[in-house]
């Protein structure tokens, strides 16, 4: 009787690893781009609402 050993080779785990490295790191780029857009765009929504309030507020204030 001889038992069947069941697991992953190391060719196996090590290409899964590099699959998932490279999948990772291609995926970094574009998701940094992505969120410095998201914080510009934020940054001058708030700079325009702060604007149109300070006028706002001078012309009230004459």
């Amino acid at each position: 009787m001889t038992m069947k050993v069941q697991g992953f080779t190391l060719v196996e785990v090590t290409l899964t690893l590099f699959i998932a490295t490279c999948i990772f790191l291609f995926g970094i780029g574009p998701g940094m781009h992505t969120l410095a857009s998201l914080q510009e765009k934020l940054f001058f929504n708030e700079l325009r609402q702060t604007w149109f309030a300070a006028i706002y507020q001078g012309e009230q204030q004459k």
